[in-house]
């Protein structure tokens, strides 16, 4: 296959290489979950497709600053509205959706899983989160 066949799941931008899937704040949140043994399942193939699934309610979007204009790393910019219309569609749809920045999970990890648990505890009681 020459250079130019297929791409994978992932795009350049200014030369780098931007993956679509498993980026370093889903690694993170990943990591916790496993160290919790709080089993999910990852890039669920939904509307939005969420980055993180737990349960068959519980979807977790991890949402890069830059591509998902966060207005307190990037002023001025806008563009949220597709992820406001996935998250009402989701929601719709009965599922419980939550979404963080990149800037919360890499400044403050230990509150993002803290949410996390908490919304786990209260739609699946302690079926899924260990209490030690």
């Amino acid at each position: 296959m020459s250079k130019f066949g297929r791409r994978k799941k992932e795009n350049t931008y200014f030369g780098y290489r931007v993956p679509y899937e498993n980026t370093s704040i889903e690694r993170a949140i990943q990591g916790y979950l496993k160290k919790l043994n709080i089993p999910f399942r990852t890039q669920i193939p939904i509307r939005g497709k969420p980055d993180i699934m737990v349960g068959e309610k519980i979807l977790i979007f991890a949402d890069g600053c830059y591509f998902h204009h966060c207005s307190l790393c990037f002023p001025g910019k806008r563009g949220r509205y597709r992820d406001k219309w996935i998250t009402k569609e989701l929601e719709s749809r009965g599922y419980v959706v939550l979404r963080f920045w990149e800037h919360e999970i890499n400044h403050n990890l230990k509150k993002v899983m803290k949410t996390i648990c908490e919304k786990i505890e209260e739609i699946y009681g302690d079926r899924y989160v260990n209490k030690k």
